[in-house]
């Protein structure tokens, strides 16, 4: 699921011979910015925020013409967290599916673990990119039903909550 940002904008008309291009700049981590799209259109897809970590996007928009530069407002994006979580998966050599892992988007505070039927702690991470093979101690563990604890905060303020199952299948 991407999280590209649509942003139009008005065309600017103060110019007798018009506009040359746009430059549409993103503000990044080192608080400048740069220019993420040369255009004649009045619209863009911002592709590049879908694996950033920020938590807002800056932008502005220039107008360039043949003797003069013109810059918009700015304007801040507040990304909005996705998440999803599947229910089962098959650790069995295939490259399909190999691990669990919930997957979303904008998500900060991270927090997972996995639990076997008698409730003993199996994995435990705070990092996102971090997926369960369905090992313990070394070992692979039995197909079966596991429980997992979820917490997470989305960019957008929105807090994730979840508990549920995960099937292990070979």
């Amino acid at each position: 699921v991407s999280q590209s940002r649509y942003s139009p904008w008005n065309a600017y008309r103060h110019w007798s011979v018009g506009v040359r291009y746009y430059e549409v700049q993103r503000l990044n981590e080192q608080q400048e910015f740069e220019t993420i799209l040369q255009t004649n259109d009045t619209t863009f897809t911002d592709d590049g925020t879908q694996n950033s970590r920020m938590k807002q996007y800056i932008y502005r928009v220039l107008a360039i013409g043949d003797h003069a530069i013109s810059y918009s407002n700015v304007i801040k994006v507040k990304p909005m967290s996705t998440l999803y979580i599947p229910n089962a998966f098959t650790p069995n050599g295939n490259q399909l599916n190999e691990a669990f892992v919930p997957v979303g988007q904008y998500l900060y505070n991270y927090h997972l673990e996995l639990y076997n039927q008698w409730g003993e702690k199996l994995y435990e991470t705070e990092d996102c990119m971090q997926a369960w093979d369905g090992t313990y101690n070394g070992e692979k563990c039995p197909q079966g039903i596991y429980f997992y604890k979820f917490t997470a905060r989305g960019a957008d303020g929105k807090y994730y909550n979840r508990k549920g199952t995960i099937h292990l299948l070979k």
